[in-house]
């Protein structure tokens, strides 16, 4: 083979690499973007051990998100919120940003309870210093 016919193959593969994977960066994007997406997400939320549980209603994240409820339940502090509706500026995410344009609640509860035991820090006596010679 000659030089050429080498070079035009490789630029033919690495253009179509790059298209390919483009497409499939786009491809992801809408899904995540999707009402099935958001939905996806939810239910990794509500599967994992987050302590939250989030009851979808309608939309998306790329549109208004509407969720029944929220509950938060963390040692020492349990917050439920709920018909909530969050619309999100999606144009913020290209220069680094969260806009949230509008946000609408219906009731939000929040119980303080007993924050669990932490451990004791430390005494000044125990501390290890570090010693520098000049």
């Amino acid at each position: 083979m000659s030089k050429s016919i080498l070079l035009n193959r490789v630029l033919k593969i690495g253009s179509w690499s790059l298209l390919a994977i483009v497409s499939l960066i786009i491809l992801a994007l809408g899904i995540a973007l999707s009402s099935i997406g958001t939905q996806w997400a939810i239910n990794y939320v509500n599967d994992g051990d987050f302590g939250v549980a989030v009851d979808y209603e309608s939309g998306s994240f790329y549109s208004e998100l509407n969720l029944n409820q929220v509950r938060i339940n963390q040692p020492g502090l349990d917050v439920e919120v709920s018909d909530l509706s969050l619309d999100i500026g999606l144009s913020c995410l290209f220069a680094g940003e969260v806009c949230i344009n509008q946000v609408r609640l219906n009731r939000v509860t929040v119980e303080l309870g007993d924050m669990p035991a932490q451990e004791e820090s430390a005494s000044p006596t125990e501390k290890n210093y570090l010693h520098y010679r000049c």
